[in-house]
């Protein structure tokens, strides 16, 4: 959704946030290290933690702890952004006029273009059947 609003979104300071953005990726993740481990520790209603993410363990000892730090780079937002400015803002537009929302238009139309356009080859049946290793 981040590179959706980068890419086709128009706001005062669009350019300067995104040139921000792609700053953090310059910033070496051993720095970021301990920084990420308390934030796992201390997430709220997991592990034991309370409302305030006090007493417990948070997500240290969880798969999403694992998943979810990982799973929004600023590389990946990146590339996504560079592949949404191709989509023409005609088609968005469409959308618009047939009354789609904001996100009907993010959920309809650029997360369906952002997908593989085609699936990878693979042999066809009709040619395998029957024959062995060494063609006969």
């Amino acid at each position: 959704m981040a590179a959706h609003t980068f890419a086709k979104r128009r706001f005062p300071g669009r350019d300067a946030i995104f040139l921000i953005f792609l700053a953090t990726m310059m910033v070496p993740p051993q720095v970021t290290l301990i920084p990420n481990y308390l934030v796992l520790k201390h997430i709220p209603f997991f592990g034991g933690n309370d409302a305030l993410g006090n007493g417990g363990h948070g997500w240290l000892d969880s798969y999403w702890g694992l998943i979810l730090p990982g799973a929004v780079s600023a590389f990946g937002i990146f590339l996504l952004r560079q592949y949404m400015m191709s989509i023409p803002d005609e088609l968005l537009d469409a959308a618009r006029i047939d009354g789609a929302g904001e996100f009907r238009v993010f959920w309809r139309v650029s997360c369906r273009c952002a997908r593989p356009r085609s699936p990878p080859p693979r042999s066809s049946p009709s040619r395998t059947r029957g024959r062995t290793s060494s063609g006969r």
